[in-house]
C-alpha cells in the first residue's frame, strides 16, 4: 500500500483544514493504519534465549517505505524515523524532530505549533486508542498547558474524529448485558456520550460495583440452602479476586459485542491484533 499517496488524497478532500488540524488528522490516521509490534515485548534472553538478540535487531532495523507498505506492525523507532516525521515533511512541509529518551531508547516526534512544542508519541497506547475513537495520551505540548486538552478536543470535533465526546462511553455501554441488543434493535444513540468524561468514568465504576453487589446478593440467597459449613467456606472468597473476575467478564463481553458491531460498520476497526486487545483490556481494567 502506498501510504503517502493514500493520505495525500485524504488531505486533498480536507483542503479546508488548518495546518494544525491536518497535523492532528495525520497523527490519528497513522495510529489507525499501524499497530504495535508485539514481538518487541519478547526480545528478552530469559524468554527466548539467543533468539532474543536476533529478533531485536530484526525489529530495530526494519525500515518502512511509505510508498510500499506490506507490514503494518511497528515500534517507536520506525514510527518516528520512517513514518510520522516523514509524513509531516512530505505532505505538510513541516519540520519534525526525532527525539529519544527515557534511558531505554524510546523514540517520539516533536514539532512546533502555535509557539508550542508538540510531542507526538503514538506507541505507548495511541496506536490502539485512535482506532476506537478514544482520547489520546501521546499528543500534547512538552510544557504543561491546562487549556490544551480542551483545545485538542475541539480540534478532534472539527476534523470529525468525534461528534461530541470521545468513545469511552460507547465501551461502557457495551459492557452492559442488555445494551448491545438494544443498540441493534433500536439504533439508540449512546446514552452516556454527551456526559463529561469524569461522569463517564464514575458510571463505568458504578456499573462494575452494582454488578458485584447483585452477585453478592444472589450468592447470599443461594447460600441459605447450603449447610453451615459450606456457607463458611464460600464466604471466605477473596473480595478483590471476585471484583477482578467481574471486571474481566465485562471486558470480555464488551470485546465480543464490539467485534460483532465492527463486522456491520466499516468505520469501526475489528480487534485483530493482540497488542490492540491488550491496550483495551488495560485501559478498562483500571
Amino acid at each position: 500500500m502506498n501510504i503517502l499517496e493514500k493520505l495525500a488524497k485524504e488531505l486533498q478532500e480536507r483542503k479546508n483544514f488548518t495546518l494544525e488540524q491536518k497535523k492532528r488528522y495525520l497523527y490519528l490516521r497513522v495510529c489507525q493504519l499501524f499497530s504495535y509490534d508485539t514481538r518487541w515485548h519478547f526480545c528478552k534472553y530469559d524468554l527466548i534465549g539467543k533468539k532474543a538478540a536476533v529478533l531485536k535487531n530484526e525489529i530495530l532495523n526494519n525500515k518502512i517505505d511509505l510508498e510500499n507498505v506490506s507490514k503494518f506492525n511497528i515500534i517507536c523507532k520506525n514510527y518516528s524515523e520512517d513514518i510520522f516525521s516523514v509524513i509531516l515533511n512530505e505532505l505538510l512541509n513541516c519540520e519534525a524532530r526525532i527525539e529519544c529518551g527515557d534511558g531505554e531508547g524510546h523514540y517520539w516526534v516533536e514539532f512546533e505549533e502555535n509557539n508550542q512544542t508538540i510531542k507526538a508519541d503514538a506507541t505507548l497506547g495511541d496506536l490502539t486508542r485512535a482506532k476506537f475513537g478514544f482520547a489520546t495520551y501521546g499528543y500534547k505540548p512538552i510544557k504543561k498547558d491546562k487549556f490544551y486538552k480542551e483545545r485538542l478536543k475541539n480540534i478532534d470535533k472539527e476534523i470529525d474524529y468525534i461528534k461530541s465526546n470521545y468513545e469511552n462511553a460507547f465501551w461502557i455501554g457495551l459492557m452492559g448485558y442488555s445494551y448491545h441488543q438494544t443498540l441493534q434493535n433500536t439504533g439508540l444513540i449512546n446514552p452516556f456520550s454527551f456526559l463529561p468524561e469524569e461522569e463517564q468514568d464514575i458510571i463505568s465504576k458504578n456499573i462494575i460495583m452494582q454488578e458485584r453487589e447483585m452477585q453478592k446478593s444472589s450468592l447470599k440467597q443461594l447460600l441459605k440452602s447450603f449447610p453451615n459449613e459450606l456457607q463458611e467456606i464460600l464466604h471466605r472468597q477473596d473480595e478483590s479476586e471476585e471484583n477482578i473476575i467481574i471486571k474481566l467478564e465485562k471486558i470480555k463481553r464488551a470485546l465480543s459485542n464490539y467485534n460483532y458491531l465492527a463486522l456491520l460498520d466499516k468505520n469501526k476497526y475489528s480487534l485483530k491484533e493482540f497488542e490492540d486487545i491488550k491496550i483495551i483490556v488495560r485501559d478498562f481494567f483500571y
